[in-house]
């Protein structure tokens, strides 16, 4: 709708200007209430484009000129204000919020989580200092002296601060694959995941937990915990099993890190070390497949590999023994067969060691390995 022409006598008003534009909506603000406070409104323009919103307020039409001159597609919608709101939009505009340029307001460059974060430490009396950077001007960062925590946006290109701080604790936005990013600074990390569709919001990691690096112990825990976890957990049976893979490298103070990309093909899980570098790679297989995750989990260059596969009898054992490529392969392998509930060390193409996942313990007999 094009209001100047329904409406003439708006040509006289200071924000006729705005008016020149096809609206594809209109609103007001929930103060407007009565007949009086509709003829004391004052209009804004939100503009939509491709890449963001903008606010236009008073007479000036230019920036929207320059929108359709450079060829952009722009949807705006009229909204009535009064005249307290009207105000309040029109005096937002400072140096570290939302910039304001003629009679134009983005909210893009504003830096509203920051601002609010540090209206919060200001409320609970928490000392802070402002960290400075023309790099990364619209991603605040604070240091807490008294806590020694750094709280970031970033997730790279930190360690300069981390070297001069030294804090205790980073405190970072994101998810939480995002953990390994800070590995490197030899602190506590939080991570704090605000997304719409995060189903945890905190993602936790101690420096001084102790990370199990023997095969042997990892193994037996595996052995003693799959299925118990399992049982815990609703879903689907490989989801299922991934949680509690996910949980058991935790216990062990893994990293644990899902759906890993590494050379074109994607592991399901693994876990990573204090140093970000992978000691086990997982795959789980619901069917009776699994030479493709030998090679999936090959390519990670892990300490160990853990494939999960289903036989109704131990023949995928005998047929993974026979796999060439065991042959070379340099790390061990601890297949687990969740059918029978049967498991095997193997390191290229001999067992090493052989479990039973239902007694949850090593089997120190091996003659009915290969019975089926």
């Amino acid at each position: 709708m094009n209001l100047n022409s329904l409406f003439p006598n708006l040509r006289k008003k200071f924000f006729s200007k705005l008016f020149g534009f096809e609206f594809y909506g209109f609103s007001i603000c929930k103060h407007i209430i009565d007949e009086l406070s509709m003829k004391k409104s004052l209009p804004v323009v939100l503009v939509k484009t491709s890449d963001r919103h903008l606010y236009f307020i008073g007479e000036s039409s230019r920036p929207l000129d320059e929108i359709v001159r450079k060829g952009r597609k722009a949807i705006s919608k009229l909204r009535l204000l009064c005249e307290d709101c009207y105000n309040r939009i029109d005096k937002i505009g400072c140096e570290n919020a939302i910039l304001r340029k003629g009679f134009v307001y983005d909210p893009f460059r504003c830096d509203f989580e920051g601002i609010i974060f540090k209206n919060l430490l200001k409320k609970y009396d928490i000392r802070f200092d402002a960290i400075e950077s023309e790099v990364y001007r619209n991603e605040f960062e604070y240091f807490l002296p008294d806590m020694s925590a750094l709280i970031t946006k970033r997730t790279i290109e930190l360690k300069d601060i981390a070297e001069k701080l030294k804090p205790e604790i980073i405190l970072g936005f994101g998810e939480q694959q995002d953990i390994v990013n800070f590995l490197e600074y030899n602190s506590n990390i939080i991570i704090f995941d605000d997304s719409e569709e995060a189903q945890q919001r905190f993602f936790l990691f101690d420096k001084s937990k102790k990370v199990e690096d023997s095969i042997e112990k990892v193994i037996l825990r595996i052995v003693s915990k799959l299925n118990e976890y399992a049982e815990q957990i609703r879903g689907k049976e490989h989801d299922r099993l991934i949680e509690s893979l996910f949980k058991i490298g935790q216990d062990l103070g893994f990293i644990p890190q899902k759906e890993l990309p590494q050379k074109g093909t994607r592991v399901d899980l693994v876990w990573l070390n204090r140093e970000g570098k992978i000691f086990a790679a997982i795959e789980v297989e619901t069917s009776a497949q699994w030479k493709k995750d030998i090679v999936s989990t090959w390519e990670t260059e892990p300490k160990l590999a853990i494939v999960v596969s289903y036989y109704k009898s131990e023949k995928g054992i005998k047929d993974s023994l026979q796999y060439v490529l065991l042959e070379n392969m340099p790390h061990k392998l601890f297949f687990i067969n969740n059918f029978t509930k049967k498991a095997y060390l193997i390191e290229r193409n001999s067992i090493l060691k052989y479990y039973d996942l239902a007694e949850k313990k090593e089997i120190k007999r091996t003659s009915d390995v290969f019975e089926y």
